[in-house]
């Protein structure tokens, strides 16, 4: 049996201490990882929650407007469906809604699923 000297016990140590570094490196680094992930999918929900938001005050806005008018048909808010036939540019218009009553009502509807789809992107974000 041949006994150590310092200088291998010590070099031993050292191994033993850089692998540990190493190991310890690895680990924070795939914790950072997985926390950049996890805030990158959060800023994504966020954006999309401010979009529904955004587009929620801009249907507000013309729910007031169309609610000041006192006219049967609205000349100033029109809502226009159009199909594509592929062609990005190229669109038909199938038809158009420009009836009040109605367009108030579409707008409430809308922006009760908008509500809903906020309440869940906040719910996201709240869990991640």
């Amino acid at each position: 049996m041949s006994k150590k000297t310092t200088a291998e016990t010590a070099q031993e140590q050292t191994a033993t201490i850089e692998k540990t570094v190493e190991q310890v490196i690895e680990e924070t680094q795939k914790a950072l990882e997985i926390e950049l992930e996890r805030l990158q999918k959060k800023s994504g929900i966020a954006k999309h929650r401010e979009r529904f938001i955004s587009v929620k005050k801009q249907l507000k806005d013309v729910y007031a407007r169309l609610n000041g008018e006192q006219v049967f048909e609205s000349e100033s808010v029109i809502l226009t469906f159009k199909a594509s036939s592929g062609d990005r540019y190229s669109k038909d218009e199938l038809f158009s809604i420009n009836n009040k009553m109605l367009l108030l009502k579409f707008i409430d509807v809308l922006t009760s699923e908008i509500d809903l789809k906020i309440s869940v992107l906040e719910t996201e974000l709240v869990s991640l």
